[in-house]
């Protein structure tokens, strides 16, 4: 049997990953907000694509998980990829009891893009690259460590393919999974997608009114600071399907996922912020989605940047369209 990203209501909190455990961290790098290259750059593992509006990267080192996103004009990154459980990527969650282990904590299955969280990368497969989009196919690899092997086993039964492309201000995010294993993993809540941006985006916005898309007041939220792999996220729901992380200015990055009016939120560290920060905002549209052998998860999500009231008006006319 074949499933398509099937939305059941919500149960379940999502375990945490992108190196936020509770143990010593590297004193954080300054905040340089991390300029973006030239547009059309291709370094060693770094492929671009801009269309003069927004400007969008992927780091082929770590599975192809987007590292970058930015307006043309600025050229300042707003995401985080310190480690490989950052960036924005696919990730999925199945019920396979203590079978891993991260750090000392026990851990489930967990095949995500960019790799696993000794540092091992993901194993990208395939890359097709035209004037404004980009397409990846990865072997990801679990975030937790085997303890037979001591390391975080390539998910040989697993596949994620995204194809990004730009239209206007916003990147369309298309993303499919497919397990093609002979595991019953179970119902488990899905990260669609995570993302984990600049720490100094640090005020968490949606509307959770009873009149979407009517131009009701917004809902913004100070996180939680995480202070350990076993915390219970947070829970918000929007009635408009989109989350945002903004400055005390206003300014920051939206995604809309539409069927997904549920997400989980923390911040991690205490700053200061920047691309390679070890302090990171996060958040992540779910669902509760069970993994069964031949399991097909597909969906499309949307990336803006801007004002509040930018990242608002962006979404309602991808909402009007759809």
């Amino acid at each position: 049997m074949r499933i398509k990203s099937v939305i059941i209501p919500l149960l379940m909190i999502l375990p945490l990953l992108g190196g936020c455990e509770d143990k010593p961290q590297a004193e954080p790098e300054p905040s340089t907000h991390e300029p973006w290259g030239e547009p059309g750059m291709k370094g060693k593992d770094h492929v671009y694509i801009t269309n003069g509006k927004v400007q969008l990267g992927i780091d082929l080192s770590r599975g192809g998980a987007i590292f970058h996103f930015s307006t043309a004009e600025e050229k300042i990154n707003r995401l985080n990829h310190a480690d490989e459980g950052r960036f924005i990527q696919q990730s999925y969650y199945g019920n396979d009891g203590k079978a891993y282990l991260w750090s000392t904590n026990n851990w489930t299955w967990n095949p995500i893009q960019g790799g696993g969280s000794d540092g091992q990368p993901a194993r990208v497969d395939e890359v097709k690259q035209g004037p404004n989009y980009i397409k990846v196919v990865t072997t990801p690899r679990q975030w937790g460590r085997l303890a037979s092997t001591g390391s975080c086993p390539l998910a040989e039964d697993c596949r994620m393919t995204e194809t990004l492309s730009l239209d206007g201000n916003y990147a369309t995010l298309s993303f499919k999974f497919e397990y093609n294993g002979d595991k019953i993993l179970g119902k488990s809540s899905q990260e669609m997608p995570a993302l984990f941006c600049d720490w100094d985006l640090n005020n968490f916005v949606l509307y959770n009114g009873k009149s979407p898309w009517t131009g009701g007041e917004l809902t913004y939220i100070t996180p939680i600071v995480l202070s350990g792999v076993a915390n219970q996220n947070p829970m918000a729901t929007s009635a408009e399907e989109w989350y945002a992380y903004v400055n005390d200015e206003g300014y920051g990055i939206g995604l809309y996922t539409p069927g997904t009016g549920s997400a989980v939120y923390y911040t991690a560290g205490g700053g200061p912020g920047g691309a390679k920060s070890g302090s990171c905002s996060y958040f992540a549209p779910v669902r509760q989605i069970h993994i069964l052998p031949e399991t097909i998860i597909s969906y499309k999500a949307y990336l803006t940047i801007g004002t509040v009231d930018e990242i608002r008006s962006t979404f309602k006319a991808i909402h009007e369209k759809l």
